[in-house]
């Protein structure tokens, strides 16, 4: 029983921590600002989807949905036989994070962002909620949201640090989401400052973090 107990914790946690994730980047993004760099080709992606006038028109969360799958197997190609089954929750997870990024952009159309400092405000309340979302999931350590586990498993499969690769990986999503904009609409759009600032900020907060993930892994784990 204890045991039970102490497993729906951990998904519980997980389930805040995705919850948090999704209004952190939608709140983010919709300060217009752009967005932080694991999720700016599908922001992008949506982005060229509506001003484009022979693409279907698709929500953020359902770009995010798509890159998030394609992120699930790469992971599983490069792990083989090795992928744990657990990790096979990764795909209710991330229909579930699609879901959620759209119903929180429509609750964020509400906010009153026409005035710069608002915006840049957005961009950095954003990134405290991805921060805090992420704790929520480092600190459950049940499965984390593809794009943050296929970070670890390219890592682990060319042998760099995690730091390394993910600043590699985010540089190249981010050159990715560019070059996807100007290829379909002949200009860039949704790469902005707020792209940058959410590069440095989420990695910021949840610096300021650390000592709470440290007390909800102690908690999760009685």
């Amino acid at each position: 029983m204890s045991n039970r107990f102490v497993a729906a914790k951990r998904v519980a946690l997980c389930a805040l921590g995705i919850l948090l994730v999704s209004f952190g980047v939608a709140l983010t993004a919709s300060s217009n600002l752009g967005t932080s760099p694991i999720s700016s080709v599908a922001w992008v992606a949506h982005c060229v989807s509506v001003e484009s006038d022979y693409l279907p028109r698709l929500t953020f969360g359902t770009t995010t949905l798509i890159l998030n799958l394609l992120f699930f197997f790469v992971q599983w190609a490069i792990q083989g036989r090795s992928f744990g089954k657990l990790q096979f929750l990764q795909i209710p997870c991330t229909f579930l994070f699609g879901i959620l990024i759209d119903l929180s952009m429509a609750l964020c159309a509400y906010l009153p962002a026409s005035y710069y400092p608002l915006k840049v405000m957005e961009v950095v309340v954003g990134c405290a909620f991805v921060a805090m979302g992420l704790a929520c999931e480092f600190a459950a350590d049940v499965l984390y949201l593809p794009g943050d586990g296929v970070v670890k498993t390219l890592a682990n499969a060319i042998k760099l640090k995690m730091g390394v690769m993910k600043i590699t990986f985010d540089a190249f999503l981010t050159v990715s989401a560019a070059l996807i904009s100007f290829l379909f609409i002949a200009k860039v759009v949704g790469i902005r400052e707020g792209t940058l600032i959410s590069a440095f900020a989420v990695g910021f907060f949840l610096r300021l973090l650390q000592p709470t993930l440290d007390k909800l892994r102690v908690l999760t784990r009685r």
